[in-house]
């Protein structure tokens, strides 16, 4: 669905339908979570690494703590691995322990 930051992304949900007014984010959420806004969906990096990674054992937990002085936010997001339970440290590239099971390509083909 397209986010308020004009993106598409698997967990974003909305129903405004019939008078309804929902707008919600739907990614895991770590401790000392502070409320979602809409406008946290325009720098949300969340929809570009579903673009670049499609991967279904990709779990991602988004955790939204207050700056100092509770001025602002600071997001931070951990990928896992379902398969491996092992943290990625580049969520657009991967896994790379799934990347080591993937077969080469044969150049001959």
């Amino acid at each position: 669905m397209r986010t308020p930051g004009g993106r598409e992304c698997d967990y974003y949900y909305e129903d405004c339908y019939r008078g309804r007014d929902l707008r919600e984010c739907r990614i895991s959420r770590g401790a000392h979570v502070r409320r979602w806004h809409p406008h946290d969906c325009e720098a949300c990096e969340v929809p570009e690494i579903l673009a670049a990674n499609s991967s279904e054992d990709l779990e991602l937990v988004l955790t939204q703590r207050a700056t100092w002085l509770g001025l602002g936010n600071r997001t931070v997001l951990e990928a896992w691995c379902a398969r491996h339970m092992v943290p990625v440290d580049d969520p657009r590239r991967g896994c790379p322990e799934c990347a080591k099971e993937m077969p080469l390509p044969d150049p001959e083909e």
